[in-house]
């Protein structure tokens, strides 16, 4: 029998920042995404609608040791809009489509879309 509210003692998603993205177009948004990319614990991310990502591998200060929120009854709107369908205990599928844990990976993948790697500043 599954617990009735599986958030309580679960916390990943209080591991993580995600920020959504414009998709790249121009030099300068190719070079904001390497820049990200030379940070420690920040990934890039393509999602299977085709949406791009940044992705800040950090902890919320307000999670407990036991995973539990020390803040819940006055959590942020974001952390009460989280459903439970959407975590990642209940959902096989990885949300990357594409993942970039650096900035090889982010030029490997500009290859293979034949995206100019000199692009020219405007």
């Amino acid at each position: 029998m599954k617990q009735e509210n599986e958030c309580l003692t679960c916390g990943k998603c209080c591991n993580y920042v995600t920020v959504a993205l414009d998709e790249p177009s121009d030099y300068d948004d190719w070079n904001q995404l390497f820049w990200y990319l030379h940070h420690e614990k920040v990934f890039v991310y393509i999602d299977h609608d085709g949406d791009w990502f940044v992705e800040f591998k950090t902890k919320c200060e307000q999670t407990m040791s036991d995973g539990r929120c020390a803040v819940y009854s006055e959590r942020p709107e974001v952390c009460r809009d989280h459903e439970a369908d959407d975590c990642e205990n209940n959902n096989c599928e990885s949300p990357y489509l594409e993942l970039f844990a650096n900035v090889d990976e982010l030029k490997e993948y500009m290859q293979k879309k034949e995206i100019d790697l000199e692009m020219t500043k405007d």
